[in-house]
């Protein structure tokens, strides 16, 4: 009987006061993460009439997080450690990520922000058209390339680098 009168009353709105996240174990000793969200709801005049909490388990979200994080650290690591750098183009945008480790090998700060063009640049006056020549070809056809090329680092000093790449036409 109560309920019915407070969604006859409930035609303001529900404000969202809190988000938090408790350890909880069940009644079966297993440990879980709960997202809980709490709302205050109000009237049409403004006044409190209730308030909504909510949980959720997200505890395999946590792992699965916990899980990107170490694999991430991990594949970093392995960059540093072999000296490998990675980098992609966005075909839609022409929008050039690199790695860290990219930039580590063009020394040059992580706040760079490259392009294409600008990446190709690093190439030696040799070497550049032979790497334009390749990305343009796979971003053509589809087709990869692997060659050894000079770059000139934004330090001014020269080094080999062995460039790969392919194209994924998945998103």
């Amino acid at each position: 009987h109560a309920l019915p009168d407070f969604l006859r009353r409930m035609t303001g709105a529900a404000t969202q006061l809190d988000e938090i996240q408790c350890p909880i174990v069940t009644a079966g000793g297993k440990h879980i993460a709960i997202d809980w969200r709490d709302a205050l709801l109000t009237d049409d005049r403004g006044d409190i009439v209730g308030i909504v909490c909510t949980g959720q388990d997200v505890t395999e979200r946590n792992e699965a997080q916990r899980e990107t994080r170490r694999l991430q650290m991990l594949l970093a690591k392995t960059a540093e450690m072999t000296n490998v750098g990675g980098w992609s183009i966005n075909i839609a945008t022409n929008h050039l990520t690199w790695t860290a480790q990219t930039y580590r090998i063009h020394e040059i700060s992580d706040d760079y922000c490259p392009t294409v063009e600008s990446g190709i640049g690093f190439y030696t006056e040799e070497s550049r058209p032979l790497i334009s020549q390749a990305v343009h070809r796979a971003l053509t056809t589809g087709r990869g390339f692997d060659l050894e090329l000079q770059i000139c680092t934004a330090k001014g000093n020269i080094r080999w680098v062995h460039a790969q790449g392919s194209v994924n036409l998945e998103g």
